[in-house]
């Protein structure tokens, strides 16, 4: 069964998938590294919704460079806060979608 499809049977819209490797998000651990950076977009994106589906292919045992960038950026959060003290991510639910065989995996989803 298709993952959305999963989540229309329990009253979850799926409002958007995101392509990131045809995005330019910039190296860094800042919620705005600078001109031409498309990450303040989408981490818009990321914090306007309850869950984040996040897959990534496993390459050469690990998560593949672009989606180390994306969480190389979301590392901001934890330097990021509101009037209580909270990161932007809370409240929110993250799942990792890990693509590939025992190579790499565990790894992976660790």
């Amino acid at each position: 069964m298709p993952f959305w499809k999963a989540f229309a049977d329990r009253q979850v819209e799926v409002s958007q998938a995101v392509r990131v490797a045809t995005l330019d998000i910039k190296a860094g651990v800042t919620s705005d590294e600078g001109d031409g950076d498309a990450w303040p977009a989408l981490r818009s994106k990321i914090l306007d919704h309850d869950i984040l589906l996040f897959g990534s292919p496993i390459w050469m045992g690990q998560v593949d460079s672009v989606g180390k960038r994306v969480l190389e950026r979301m590392d901001a959060f934890f330097s990021e806060t509101d009037e209580q003290g909270r990161m932007p991510s809370y409240g929110k639910v993250a799942v990792a979608a890990v693509v590939g065989n025992e190579y790499g995996a565990h790894f992976c989803s660790a």
